[in-house]
């Protein structure tokens, strides 16, 4: 029986001095049916270069490769990617972390056992010599399992808000029109919120399948901070969206 396509969106920016090295475990996952959507966002290096001559390297890898006109940050980014996917699953990676090689498989095995829209695993941060763990909140845990999807969405705030601490159904995103804002402070947040609140099966993996590596000139530094009064409208909006449908 054939496995469930899933597709890969990794928007990249001036990646080039990490790329190949961080990117091998997730091209190298034990999951076999895999299409890698690489987006180039107007990199300054030869970041492009490079993933043209990984594309080269592997060509028993379903690696699609795209360079932006302009530079559109990582939300539109990966609403691109989505828009170019052919996926039943979408995982949304980070150019400069690292996979675990059996995330996909694990993900996709819980997603198709379980039936969900979505599922949440642990990660781990990676700065410098220091590691940091975050596990799934035993809370989450518990009432993921004891309670009703509307209690288990009153930890919303408990629960990651990074897109690549999640595997989700491409139908789903679809079907709600789920998308990343157009702002380029806490769209994360916002979109995780959005997930969370058309979700009908949330599933999650208490294992440690991605390593977040903290990179200097990250955009969570502040330069986009001006944003904030965009993020907290949407996040007010999704909220209340979500309060009203709940209740």
């Amino acid at each position: 029986m054939d496995k469930d396509l899933i597709s890969v969106i990794v928007p990249v920016f001036n990646a080039a001095s990490y790329l190949e090295s961080r990117i091998a475990n997730l091209i190298n996952q034990t999951y076999p049916n895999v299409e890698f959507i690489f987006i180039d966002d107007c990199s300054t290096d030869n970041s492009f270069e490079l993933l043209k001559s990984i594309q080269q390297a592997h060509p028993n890898k379903d690696i699609k490769i795209f360079e932006n006109q302009q530079n559109l940050g990582p939300a539109d980014t990966r609403n691109k990617g989505l828009a170019l996917s052919s996926g039943k699953f979408v995982y949304f990676a980070d150019a400069d972390d690292i996979a675990d090689i059996s995330l996909l498989e694990k993900a996709h095995n819980k997603l198709v056992e379980e039936q969900s829209d979505v599922v949440f695993f642990a990660y781990q941060q990676v700065e410098k010599d220091k590691i940091k763990n975050y596990p799934i909140p035993s809370e989450v845990l518990y009432v993921s399992t004891h309670s009703s999807i509307n209690d288990l969405k009153k930890l919303s705030f408990r629960m990651s808000y990074t897109p690549w601490s999640k595997v989700v159904r491409k139908e789903f995103l679809s079907n709600n029109n789920i998308q990343f804002p157009d702002i380029r402070f806490g769209e994360d947040m916002c979109w995780t919120m959005q997930v969370l609140q058309y979700a009908n099966k949330v599933s999650f993996l208490n294992e440690y399948l991605y390593k977040h590596v903290i990179t200097e000139g990250s955009l969570s530094s502040g330069k986009y901070a001006i944003q904030m009064f965009d993020y907290y409208k949407i996040l007010k909006d999704t909220f209340n969206k979500f309060l009203n449908s709940a209740y």
